[in-house]
């Protein structure tokens, strides 16, 4: 090991909210390489991140995570992407490779696992809400595992861009109550992380359904407390934060991640916070 210090960051705004440093120093320490390896936070604002992503390449910072609303605009101030990423158009994982700045998604592994371990994905109709970074990675992986995708958004003309892109189907949000007859419904926006909103009126949600919201702080989104109160069956947001966290972290280090390590270390807090 080296004497430097690899540098680890994550970015966005807002920042407050994300549990990516807790849960990578938590490796760290695990795996004793807390002496080598930091993961740090810090607030970018979207004019910031042009100048931020290259004060990382200059600082030598190893790698970046990558949080609303910076997964697309990213793109741009990147030296290369590989193949699913530049596929998806969002990154929220960059590795510095001798220098270069390569964009990764590991949103994808992120979101389709934790609804594998419960269900298959084929044939499924599912409606994604929200049109934006997070929601591409989400989109890709459905198509992908043949489901039958409708993304619902505010802006029906970005709906359905995304909706060409991915060969799926688009519909404006005002349109929610049709929800009802999906067998999955995954909530890609940030409308429940700093309120206690919900895009889906609860007469919309029945015992059948799927609930997913990929927000994971707090543990419990109103979109989730409604699911439980309808009997469907939920994936809280954690689930998704905690496998995209595992494949960031190899790609990262290079290492296998300490998955029970970080999902406890998560999961206490944010279910301490919620009490």
């Amino acid at each position: 090991m080296s004497s430097e210090k690899k540098v680890f960051l994550v970015i966005g705004d807002p920042i407050e909210q994300s549990l990516s440093p807790l849960m990578h120093n938590a490796a760290f320490k695990f795996l004793s390489l807390n002496d080598d390896y930091i993961f740090l936070s810090q607030k970018v604002t979207s004019d910031e991140l042009g100048d931020a992503i290259k004060a990382c390449k200059e600082t030598n910072i190893n790698g970046i995570a990558c949080t609303i609303p910076h997964k697309i605009s990213v793109i741009k101030y990147l030296d290369d992407l590989d193949s699913q990423a530049r596929t998806i158009g969002s990154v929220n994982s960059i590795v510095n490779e001798n220098g270069k700045l390569i964009g990764y998604n590991t949103d994808v592994q992120g979101a389709i696992q934790p609804l594998e371990n419960i269900t298959s994905i084929e044939n499924k109709k599912v409606a994604v809400l929200g049109a934006g970074g997070a929601a591409r990675g989400v989109v890709f992986g459905l198509v992908k595992n043949n489901a039958n995708v409708t993304i619902f958004n505010k802006t029906l003309n970005r709906a359905f861009n995304l909706a060409n892109e991915f060969s799926c189907n688009a519909q404006e949000l005002s349109n929610i109550s049709k929800v009802e007859s999906f067998d999955i419904i995954i909530n890609c926006t940030p409308v429940g992380m700093n309120n206690d909103e919900s895009l889906v009126p609860k007469q919309f949600i029945s015992s059948n359904q799927i609930i997913f919201d990929i927000i994971y702080n707090p543990y419990e989104t109103k979109l989730i407390k409604d699911g439980i109160d309808k009997g469907a069956k939920v994936i809280r947001g954690v689930e998704m934060f905690l496998q995209q966290g595992f494949e960031q972290f190899k790609l990262f280090t290079k290492l296998n991640p300490p998955e029970e390590i970080m999902r406890d270390t998560v999961i206490d807090f944010l279910k301490n916070k919620s009490r």
